[in-house]
């Protein structure tokens, strides 16, 4: 699994203290246990992975229903898309990328359906039932994952590995320490990039 946040990345977060090489691997662990427990509860990658699938196109709205956010379109049907089509570059004719809001749209029963916008395909209506999507499937780097990500990570480095004195009131009671496990409320923030489920 690739990381979709950098060890520096963080550290520029917290105002790039001087941290030695153990402290480091430390922050590049938490990274991937953070993303790790992100992917779990999104129920879809966050670092886009290939994959192939055959798919439905929803009557009536044209959404290609990839069971994944599509990060890049490699092929549908066996047409080439330039190799690496990322959104707003174009795509097979007829397809286009989904510009409208966030939607959820059930495909079957038991099914996934997304929340996304612009990580959907759309196809005129009257277009075949089912394509072979051969895609990049997963966020990539956005700004509400890559936000939530280095708050989290940051507040454990400055929990647990943070070796400097912080002066963060003016008084003799010790800070709080910062919440390093996810909370609902951090979860609610992210809840447009969560895989829906149409039953259960």
């Amino acid at each position: 699994m690739a990381l979709v946040v950098t060890v520096q990345q963080v550290n520029d977060y917290l105002s790039n203290p001087p941290w030695s090489a153990h402290q480091a691997a430390t922050c590049a662990l938490l990274l991937a246990r953070r993303q790790a427990d992100l992917e779990r509860w999104m129920r879809c990658p966050i670092d886009p992975v290939e994959r192939t699938e055959v798919v439905p196109i929803l009557h009536r709205t044209g959404i290609v229903a990839a069971s994944a956010p599509v990060f890049r379109v490699i092929d549908i049907d066996g047409v080439s898309a330039g190799g690496s089509a990322t959104y707003g570059m174009p795509l097979p004719a007829p397809y286009a990328w989904r510009e409208e809001g966030w939607i959820g749209v059930p495909v079957a029963p038991n099914a996934p359906a997304y929340t996304s916008r612009p990580f959907s395909l759309t196809v005129p209506q009257e277009y075949d039932q089912r394509v072979t999507l051969h895609y990049m499937a997963g966020w990539g780097p956005v700004g509400d994952i890559v936000g939530a990500i280095v708050d989290k990570v940051g507040a454990t480095m400055l929990n647990r590995h943070d070796d400097t004195v912080t002066a963060r009131a003016l008084d003799a009671k010790e800070p709080p320490a910062l919440k390093e496990a996810w909370t609902d409320d951090e979860l609610l923030m992210l809840r447009s990039r969560r895989r829906l489920r149409t039953s259960g």
